[in-house]
């Protein structure tokens, strides 16, 4: 677009009259001075303001799309007033405006105001050590251009100072198109006349104060709650890309909401989103300000890392990142890959020579006599073990060891000869220990090779070219198997050598998985990220092979699921050049091209406080949460080995009590008194378990078959066996139906009492009314469903008598509250809550506008009941069955009231993967502790003025605050 085709917008299409462009960094304090001083100058007494300028600070919203905001001000406005220092001529964003603005609008309508600096113009452009790159160029002639550089404190910056009323007439009299003498007159003339109504005014304002400050005050508190909301709106905004933005705003909007207002539920909901999405553990800083390589101990306690611009090996103690040594060498050659070995005794680093790889070298660093190596080092103390020398092998590359630690591969990733070898391609397998050779395999392609090893130590050669497919080369002699020619690019080999995943350079198929046996591509990872990061590792796989992990050049490390291929974390941290998980799944590490290590949760949990730890018990069945004294039982269930399992846990911490019970599954168990639980085991037969001592006494049935439908000691159908405990848990009851039906449920089978030391039978649940499918009982009456009636009946224990015929609908899933006063029945399928007054039998309905509710739990005090379904956990009164409080957490399967403070929530997709539980703090105060414990870094002053933040809170006063 030339000149003549850049129109200037009509009034009435503009929004401003002008656009300043600044640096933060030099006019922090002159910027807004000026604007304020421009748009009171001459102004008539009836206006706010004589102009309208856009300075980014003072005019953007809560728009986390700063560009785009900056862009519409820039077409908005007919003349860009340029403040010009050597800090703005360094700015990326001045520099970006000024292009904007050359390529969208008028040239000849910027103009400069100098600041600071040099600004000279030497007959055919300007210089000086004030003008921007992007200024260059720009004007044919001398511009018209402002003096500012005497302003520097508060008397300089004042419109009473003449030279600076001066210098703002010069600059108002171009964006007004008014001569500057009339201005000057205008601006005399409209002193005078305010002065004059000051004092006509004065009785006036004396009289409205009272009035004008408590309507200002009014008005501030509105307005401070405006931004409380328009903030925790930002917040949801920027979620998936910077959770821990999200969390900085939304503990600044509650820094805004005025005392004695309570927290908008936007704000706290914006903020829980916040603190479960975020999963930055910390950053550990090399300060090294290059790109590093990262490994991991299989232990998860070692972090090494390399780092390519100060040519040091650091060992941390991990996750939370103290430095325990570092290892440096007198060289201008290169630290590239680093490995720990399987025992984490020994960690190895390769060393790039950067005189015979200029590729691998930073900049125009001299050389040295020390060829290319990998040296091996203890961990202990960072003494070194070993020196490997590669003396005509400049991009010699260690590999890394094998998954048991006997060998050591190293690969010349780029082309040198070998003994042994040709000029092409070859990996070199060395002894794990002594770094003796074991063999030497020359790969067929002679193109660079990357090795793998599977479980079994047999070795995988990987290459980026379009034509090399995976070859195969068994231990322990590491002669040439096969090559899988279907399976291309770099990427590594699954711990157990079924499958492998690639990268394709180069290519279109991106990131995929193969079958190692049958060569086909089973499944592309979706969806496909930018290319591997740096010159380090491309995907590869977790210790369990089900996960596929991959820091790349773009801005995020990606994790995917193996059985689906779907992307199931995406981690917003910058540019990665490796990536690592530890061998629980919890942790990933990655490196990034700053120097920085950023450790993330991947917990379940997310932000939340995780309590239990199922191993591969990865699944929590809904409403299996069995309320003992002491313990909570929960069924659980391995989806890889389709296994059921019983857990427990300590009601009053949460922690795991003892290894998961392998039971028949799904399994709803029964808790009972003293620690007992009744449940399924294995072979299906139900036995009352000890979690303390492990004892088992058999309660009903028979060793089943495998597919459960036969007793295998007779060859007899397998009887239906239901189990009820008491409210209290001092009772146990079972019925056995040797006819089953799934259209009832217990089909009218009488319940018989078990004495819960002895395991015997001791008489019917209820003589006289075996008629009843008993649901609910306690030691002195009884709550079933009667065939005769088609209705519910309580009954009393011990004489038989009705006591009453609640209005019930049919149920499945309970609860009683520990008195056993009140039982809460959830209608199956529906969003209604039964609320039964066991003393008076008198029944009150609750409907919630909740989606599918499972979850049920009293509090202490049994005045609220928590409830959850696929959106959340909802607190709700059981007196006014008003839900108080929602909070969003996804897909709540169960829930256990810990105290009136915290509440256990099991659910079967906690922060995007499946079956853990978590603490769950109801109390604002603990939320917003928990959010603080999480962050890592502060505001930027981009996002405070972005944001409107001011004044700009650093990370110290963001926690203290």
């Amino acid at each position: 677009m030339d000149t003549a085709e850049r129109s200037v917008p009509t009034r009435s299409e503009l929004v401003y009259d002008g656009f300043i462009s600044y640096s933060h960094a030099a006019d922090g304090l002159l910027a807004p001075r000026l604007q304020f001083a421009l748009q009171r100058f001459a102004k008539p007494w009836w206006k706010r303001r004589a102009i309208r300028l856009f300075r980014d600070e003072s005019s953007l919203s809560a728009n986390p799309h700063l560009w785009s905001s900056i862009t519409e001000a820039l077409d908005s406005s007919p003349w860009f007033v340029l403040l010009l220092s050597p800090d703005a001529a360094q700015s990326p964003w001045v520099n970006q405006e000024i292009d904007y603005w050359k390529t969208n609008k008028d040239p000849s309508r910027i103009l400069p105001v100098v600041t600071d600096g040099t600004f000279t113009w030497d007959g055919t452009d300007i210089t000086g050590d004030a003008v921007p790159d992007a200024l260059q160029g720009v004007f044919t002639e001398e511009p018209r251009w402002v003096d500012l550089r005497f302003a520097r404190g508060e008397d300089q910056l004042d419109l009473k100072n003449p030279r600076f009323s001066a210098a703002v007439a010069d600059i108002a009299s171009a964006l007004r198109v008014v001569p500057k003498d009339e201005l000057e007159s205008e601006e005399v003339k409209q002193h005078r006349r305010t002065i004059r109504t000051a004092w006509t005014a004065g009785v006036v304002v004396i009289a409205l104060g009272i009035a004008a400050a408590l309507a200002a005050v009014q008005a501030n508190r509105q307005a401070q709650l405006a931004l409380a909301r328009e903030l925790a709106a930002s917040a949801v905004n920027v979620l998936q890309d910077d959770p821990e933005l999200a969390i900085l705003l939304t503990l600044e909007a509650m820094e805004r909401t005025p005392e004695g207002i309570d927290q908008p539920v936007e704000v706290i909901n914006a903020l829980w989103e916040a603190v479960q999405e975020d999963r930055l553990v910390t950053v550990i800083d090399t300060e090294s300000g290059g790109p590093v390589g990262i490994a991991l101990s299989t232990d998860g306690t070692l972090l090494a890392v390399a780092s390519v611009n100060d040519s040091t090996l650091r060992l941390y103690s991990a996750p939370h990142g103290v430095e325990l040594w570092s290892y440096t060498e007198d060289t201008t050659d290169t630290f590239g890959l680093s490995f720990l070995s399987p025992d984490g005794k020994m960690v190895a680093v390769g060393i790039w020579d950067s005189a015979g790889h200029p590729a691998r070298s930073l900049g125009e660093r001299p050389s040295d006599d020390l060829p290319g190596r990998f040296v091996v080092l203890d961990t202990t103390d960072g003494s070194v073990i070993e020196t490997v020398e590669y003396p005509d092998c400049a991009g010699a590359t260690a590999q890394g060891w094998s998954s048991l630690g006997t060998y050591f591969a190293v690969s010349n990733v780029d082309s040198c000869p070998r003994p042994g070898a040709s000029d092409g391609g070859w990996v070199e397998i060395l002894d794990g220990e002594t770094f003796e050779r074991v063999a030497l395999v020359e790969t067929l392609e002679g193109v660079a090779p990357y090795a793998s090893f599977d479980q079994s130590e047999n070795l995988y050669i990987f290459g980026a070219e379009e034509n090399q497919g995976v070859e195969i080369y068994p231990a322990p002699d590491f002669r040439f198997s096969r090559v899988v020619d279907q399976i291309i690019g770099v990427g590594s080999v699954s711990p157990d050598g079924s499958m492998a995943v690639s990268w394709t350079l180069g290519g279109s198929a991106g990131l995929s998985l193969g079958n190692i046996e049958t060569g086909q591509v089973t499944d592309l990872l979706r969806p496909s990220p930018s290319p591997p990061g740096g010159f380090y590792r491309g995907p590869h796989f977790s210790a369990d092979g089900t996960r596929v992990l991959m820091g790349t050049i773009g801005d995020n490390t990606s994790v995917w699921d193996v059985g689906t291929g779907e992307r199931i974390f995406d981690v917003v941290g910058g540019p990665a050049t490796a990536a690592a998980m530890s061998t629980d799944g919890k942790r990933l590490y990655t490196g990034h091209t700053n120097g920085s290590v950023k450790v993330w949760n991947l917990d379940p949990a997310g932000g939340l406080e995780s309590v239990g730890d199922l191993g591969s018990y990865g699944h929590i069945n809904s409403n299996t949460f069995a309320l003992g004294p002491e313990l909570v039982a929960a069924s659980a269930f391995d989806l890889s080995a389709f296994a059921g399992a019983m857990v427990f846990f300590d009601k009053a911490t949460g922690a795991l009590h003892g290894d998961p019970v392998a039971a028949w599954s799904p399994v709803f168990s029964a808790a009972l008194a003293n620690n007992l639980f009744a449940l399924r085991n294995q072979e299906g037969v139900w036995i009352v378990y000890d979690p303390m001592t492990g004892a088992q006494t058999h309660l009903a049935g028979c060793p089943l078959d495998q597919n459960g439908q036969t007793c295998t000691d007779s060859g007899e159908p397998a009887p239906r066996i239901d189990v009820l405990a008491s409210t209290d848990g001092t009772e146990l009851a079972f019925s056995i139906n040797s006819g089953p039906t799934a259209n009832q449920l217990y089909d009218g089978a009488p319940f018989t009492l078990v004495d819960l030391d002895t395991g015997s039978e001791i008489g019917p649940l209820a003589p006289g009314r075996l008629d009843l499918d008993v649901q609910v009982f306690s030691d002195e009456w009884l709550l079933g469903w009667s065939e005769d009636g088609a209705t519910h009946v309580a009954v009393d224990r011990i004489t038989g008598e009705e006591l009453a015929r609640p209005d019930v609908p049919p149920f499945q899933r309970w609860e009683a509250s520990a008195s056993g006063g009140t039982i809460a029945i959830l209608e199956p399928g529906g969003s209604a809550l039964t609320i039964v007054d066991t003393n008076t039998w008198e029944t009150s309905s609750v409907e919630f506008s909740l989606g599918n509710p499972r979850g049920l739990s009293f509090s202490p005090g049994e005045r609220r009941i928590a409830l959850g379904d696929e959106n959340g956990l909802h607190i709700a009164s059981i007196e006014s069955g008003v839900i108080e409080q929602s909070i969003p957490l996804p897909s709540v399967s169960d829930i256990h009231w810990f105290d009136a403070d915290n509440v256990l929530v099991g659910g079967s997709a906690l922060g995007g993967t499946e079956g853990m539980w978590s603490r769950v703090p109801l109390n604002t105060r603990d939320l917003i502790a928990l959010a603080k414990d999480n962050l890592t870094r502060g505001f930027s002053s981009k996002e405070c003025a972005a944001y409107r933040i001011d004044p700009c809170p650093t990370l110290e006063e963001m926690r203290e605050g």
